[in-house]
């Protein structure tokens, strides 16, 4: 699923701390178990609004990663399970967390041999190269 939350607290979207324990806590309280450490780092470009705060924690057959972006009062939070997860409630925990007042959501579900269901906002899949 792609999560993506709009009009966020800034103080919350730059807090590089609240992002590691966030992703630290975050797999095991949905049960996809503990796997390597959470990794976050700040990040920023030529335009000094463009910047945030970028974390990835990676478990088996699961990953999680948020992309912040402060001055927009947005974050991206990506995540990845083998297992079923409750969508409805990892939108609750990440709006509240962040203060969001709006928020899309992405989902692809896929059962082994069967087709991708896209469920969610109109989306093309895309293959980079």
């Amino acid at each position: 699923m792609v999560l993506d939350l709009f009009g966020c607290s800034e103080e919350k979207l730059s807090n590089a701390a609240l992002i590691l324990d966030t992703l630290s806590s975050f797999p095991v309280k949905m049960g996809m178990g503990k796997g390597m450490p959470a990794n976050v780092f700040k990040y920023s470009s030529e335009n000094p609004e463009e910047w945030g705060i970028s974390g990835v924690v990676l478990s088996a057959g699961s990953h999680i990663s948020t992309h912040t972006f402060p001055s927009k009062g947005q974050v991206v939070i990506d995540i990845f399970s083998e297992k079923d997860i409750n969508i409805d409630l990892i939108t609750g925990y990440f709006v509240q967390l962040f203060g969001s007042s709006k928020h899309e959501v992405t989902s692809v579900r896929q059962t082994p041999g069967d087709e991708v269901e896209w469920v969610g906002a109109a989306v093309t899949p895309r293959i980079f190269h």
